[in-house]
């Protein structure tokens, strides 16, 4: 198996053809042609080194091999649409870390309010909280 030369479409293009049921159905639903379309699930078969697809049925059945495959290839997609978001999220400041030194005159008066706002508005985000007073304190002597 040359699995360095599989691309994520070639998983989306088999995912497409098992829900539809044919090649002209997951075409249409890919906006893509089914000639097309059925030479990249023939490409992506010889990768793999088997079939996915029994296509002496109508509509077209997965192999024992396919089933297997597949189920793995939907988890996949998803993964990988997750990590995407994820990783956006953090860099749009949604997510991650975030540290803050606060003056210990705030801490009792507006903080919690403060605290409270930005939990609601990004609850993704972990809130460290350092007073300010104990980071600045002067050595004896």
């Amino acid at each position: 198996m040359r699995w360095n030369e599989l691309e994520f479409r070639h998983l989306e293009y088999a995912i497409a053809v098992n829900s539809h049921g044919q090649f002209l159905q997951a075409a249409l639903a890919l906006d893509i042609d089914q000639g097309f379309l059925s030479k990249q699930i023939q490409k992506l078969e010889a990768n793999l080194g088997f079939q996915l697809f029994d296509r002496t049925t109508r509509p077209l059945r997965l192999t024992a091999a396919g089933q297997t495959f597949l189920s793995r290839a939907e988890q996949i997609i998803e993964q990988t649409k997750n990590a995407i978001k994820l990783a956006e999220e953090t860099q749009d400041g949604k997510r991650g870390r975030l540290n803050v030194s606060i003056n210990t005159s705030i801490a009792n008066s507006k903080l919690p309010d403060i605290i409270r706002g930005f939990r609601e508005q990004f609850p993704d985000v972990q809130l460290i909280l350092h007073e300010l007073a104990s980071l600045c304190k002067k050595p004896p002597g």
